[in-house]
């Protein structure tokens, strides 16, 4: 937890209330730890960085 809130002063990283929430969701899953709940996780973070830089660079582009 003091990893997580340490981490809110990085530019990149400084959203703590995703991460719990994320935790919370991984945990509240109870699913047993296996390659494919790995791949499933993978994805959907790489989707979901993918979808908030293309946020970021629409909204860089319509604030000009």
């Amino acid at each position: 937890m003091v990893l997580v809130l340490s981490l809110r002063a990085v530019p990149g990283i400084n959203n703590p209330l995703a991460y719990f929430l994320g935790l919370i969701s991984f945990f509240a899953a109870s699913q047993p730890p296996s390659p494919s709940l790995l791949g499933a996780l993978v994805a959907a973070g790489v989707l979901g960085a993918i979808g908030g830089g293309i946020s970021n660079v629409l909204q860089g582009r319509l604030a000009r």
